[in-house]
């Protein structure tokens, strides 16, 4: 009997702690942690002052000490995200870094993001900055975006 009803508590321990089915993003801050992003794309173009990345599956965020928070999040969450918080992006546009891998060399260019439109696994910006690259089609990118000073933006997957 004893044996029995140990078991039992320890079966409703474990079925509490896993209650929450419902993930929330860390990224519903009231301690001001700042995050960064990256976006892994299996193309892109630069065509003026716009940029394209294409086959971009999710959305790569984390944190800095003392936090240390990490994930991943789909694009449109990320689309979404923009213009929230006081400080968000669409207040105060974030600078980055793309990296671009083209026939074997690393090429990167600083730049200023914009105005995201996501259709599918594609993101478009309008981009500039001092490095406002004249490029065209190109291969696998990585784009790396400065920080977030979040105010609550609440995402949810």
């Amino acid at each position: 009997m004893t044996k029995s009803l140990f078991l039992f508590v320890a079966l409703l321990l474990s079925l509490a702690s896993c209650s929450d089915t419902k993930k929330t993003h860390p990224i519903d801050d009231s301690r001001n942690t700042q995050y960064l992003f990256v976006l892994t794309a299996e193309s892109g173009a630069i065509d003026g002052s716009t940029l394209m990345l294409n086959g971009v599956k999710n959305v790569i965020y984390f944190s800095d000490r003392p936090h240390r928070i990490a994930g991943q999040m789909k694009l449109d969450k990320f689309d979404e995200m923009w213009s929230k918080g006081k400080n968000g992006f669409q207040r105060v546009p974030p600078n980055a870094i793309l990296e671009i891998i083209e026939s074997g060399n690393s090429l990167s260019f600083s730049i200023e993001l914009a105005s995201p439109v996501t259709k599918g696994d594609q993101i478009i910006f309008k981009i500039h900055g001092a490095d406002e690259p004249e490029f065209g089609d190109f291969g696998p990118a990585s784009l790396f975006i400065d920080g977030f000073d979040t105010v609550n933006p609440q995402i949810v997957d």
